[in-house]
């Protein structure tokens, strides 16, 4: 039996959809050939949704899902404060998880997630 949207949890289903944003992108990730090191890696800076590594390239990956693009896309909602502070997260996360001569970037992975909990996502690369 298919569920929708709504089966999921009626009383709290913007955590829900934000959950299962992350495990598409990693879905995704996985399928791009990259290792998921870290998921909702927290710190005094921040958290950041995914930490993921495809040689010596490690990604801290801010995942963003909703249900419509009626007001925004989902990738708007990185503003200038969350960048700040996935900035400071991923500081710690590399002090925390000394890893040498790698490049680092920021991407962002946009996720719609239709009523029939399909997902439709789109990668932006170097976000910031």
């Amino acid at each position: 039996m298919e569920k929708n949207i709504k089966e999921l949890n009626p009383r709290f289903p913007r955590l829900n959809i934000g959950e299962l944003g992350e495990e598409e992108a990693c879905r995704f990730l996985k399928k791009k050939g990259f290792k998921i090191l870290k998921r909702n890696f927290n710190c005094p800076g921040g958290e950041i949704d995914i930490v993921a590594r495809s040689g010596n390239l490690i990604v801290f990956v801010e995942v963003k899902a909703r249900t419509s693009i009626e007001y925004a896309r989902p990738e708007e909602a990185v503003g200038f404060r969350k960048r700040q502070n996935l900035k400071k997260a991923a500081r710690y996360y590399v002090h925390d998880h000394p890893v040498r001569q790698c490049e680092y970037r920021f991407d962002v992975i946009s996720v719609i997630v239709t009523d029939s909990l399909k997902a439709e996502l789109e990668w932006i690369q170097n976000a910031f």
